[in-house]
């Protein structure tokens, strides 16, 4: 009867420990404040160094988990607006405020500490890691 007990705890402690410790995906790990630490892929090429300049350590971008993001120093202002990861997480979509389009961008990487976006149309990717 001991033993039964035990085993069933056991259980159970494995189980919730299993279930705890279960990674976050995308949407999840999206939540967060980040700071751009790189810009590349061949578009970033067009970009002015004096404007790489003032963006690389300085931009930020905070994902709120509401769905609504607060960007800073991104070269043309502060910006509010909403965001949303696709189903497959692959797609960061976000729309400004005002705006009535939305941008998309793939995910290339993403963790707790680090996030990889490609802009498709630009072919720039930016780097960002967290604040």
């Amino acid at each position: 009867m001991k033993l039964t007990k035990l085993l069933s705890a056991f259980v159970l402690v494995a189980a919730v420990t299993m279930i705890s410790c279960k990674g976050k995906g995308p949407k999840d790990l999206i939540v967060n404040k980040w700071q751009m630490s790189e810009i590349g892929g061949a578009g970033a090429a067009q970009i002015p160094d004096s404007v790489k300049t003032k963006v690389i350590g300085h931009a930020t971008i905070e994902f709120k988990k509401e769905g609504n993001f607060e960007s800073s120093d991104m070269g043309d202002g502060p910006k509010t607006g909403t965001y949303a990861v696709s189903a497959d997480g692959k797609i960061l979509s976000t729309t400004d405020s005002g705006k009535s389009y939305t941008d998309s961008l793939d995910i290339i990487e993403i963790s707790a500490s680090k996030v990889i976006l490609l802009d498709k149309r630009s072919d720039i990717k930016m780097t960002m890691t967290a604040k």
